[in-house]
């Protein structure tokens, strides 16, 4: 393998954490293509050096009270590396940045969820929530917990706290925990399980928010059993 690519690899290899860890802790992620993960883990790994600069810089302004990182100060050398192609890598900041690359990721992964950038859409006059489908943008609500989740297919309504969910272009799939399963044209009550793993095709029930007292009659009976 060509020594350049090698080298390239290795010092985007924060990136890469970073954007496994983006990946995996999104709320609504579904696969991501070969060109969409590397231009995550180019724009994270850069932002990932970024960071490490900064962390050097606040560090270099107490230097007298902070040790860490000892070997580091000033610009790092990845700058100069980047610009001439000249030199070696420096292990002390590839190390340093591998270190702190997963918890940026975690960082993004965590503004993305919480849609702190949002604000962002005032300024450019969007009314667009993001990438995120509303499947995800709903069960993932503050506040959302317990559901009844209907399938007119099958004839069934299930009652329960959402416990995880999933999806990609062909499925549909949510964890229940303390279900009572009814069935749905007169709502007689069939089965009372602890969890229950759900997957259908797309589209094929509906998600209801239940009513606060069902909300609160849960609780209750959680209460109850863990006494």
């Amino acid at each position: 393998m060509n020594e350049a690519v090698i080298t390239v690899a290795v010092i985007l290899f924060p990136g890469i954490l970073a954007t496994l860890m983006v990946e995996n802790f999104l709320n609504y992620s579904p696969k991501w293509g070969s060109f969409k993960f590397s231009v995550y883990s180019f724009v994270l790994g850069v932002m990932t050096y970024i960071a490490l600069q900064l962390i050097i810089m606040i560090i270099g302004i107490f230097p007298s009270k902070i040790t860490i990182l000892p070997q580091l100060t000033g610009t790092l050398d990845i700058w100069t590396f980047a610009g001439n192609r000249e030199g070696v890598i420096n292990l002390y900041e590839l190390f340093a940045a591998i270190i702190i690359s997963p918890f940026f990721g975690i960082i993004v992964a965590r503004l993305t969820n919480d849609k702190k950038w949002i604000g962002l859409n005032k300024l450019a006059g969007s009314k667009k929530y993001g990438k995120e489908n509303l499947f995800s943008h709903f069960l993932a609500a503050e506040g959302l917990d317990h559901v009844y989740i209907r399938d007119y297919e099958q004839d069934i309504m299930y009652e329960g706290s959402v416990a995880s969910f999933s999806e990609n272009d062909d499925i549909q799939e949510i964890v229940l925990e303390n279900v009572r399963v009814f069935r749905n044209h007169d709502s007689e009550l069939l089965e009372s399980l602890p969890s229950i793993y759900i997957s259908r095709p797309v589209g094929k029930f509906l998600i209801e928010d239940a009513p606060e007292e069902i909300k609160e009659q849960s609780d209750d009976t959680k209460d109850k059993t863990a006494s």
